[in-house]
């Protein structure tokens, strides 16, 4: 079944009960959702970092920190582009380093990531 913003959300909620996420991470998160929804829920989408920062009232340092933090959780995959200005590609589905299915349970929450399993890999 595939996912949309009611499941999405749902997942979300479920992973606060295991993982402290402050409203910032919960904005990225929601921003990020509806970006894939207007996107028409590809696989992953470009979205820069200059535009999240300016919607969301945050500093470009902050948004860097902010996505870590979901990707740890389990709920985003990201690639960054090399350099300053180049657009970031997200996904709530795959794993862009892997190919991997990111976890669909929407009613159990995903492990947490080790930082040093693996890295995000520039495209």
């Amino acid at each position: 079944m595939p996912m949309n913003c009611y499941d999405l959300v749902r997942k979300m909620r479920n992973i606060r009960e295991w993982y402290t996420l402050t409203i910032n991470e919960q904005a990225l998160y929601y921003e990020l959702v509806f970006v894939c929804n207007e996107k028409r829920w590809v696989e992953y989408f470009p979205c820069s970092n200059k535009w999240l920062a300016s919607v969301l009232n945050i500093s470009e340092r902050s948004l860097i920190r902010l996505r870590k933090r979901l990707w740890e959780c389990g709920l985003i995959s990201y690639r960054t582009g090399k350099g300053r200005r180049s657009i970031t590609f997200y996904s709530l589905t795959i794993d862009l380093a892997t190919g991997a299915r990111l976890s669909q349970n929407i009613d159990s929450p995903v492990p947490k990531y080790e930082e040093s399993a693996k890295e995000i890999k520039s495209l």
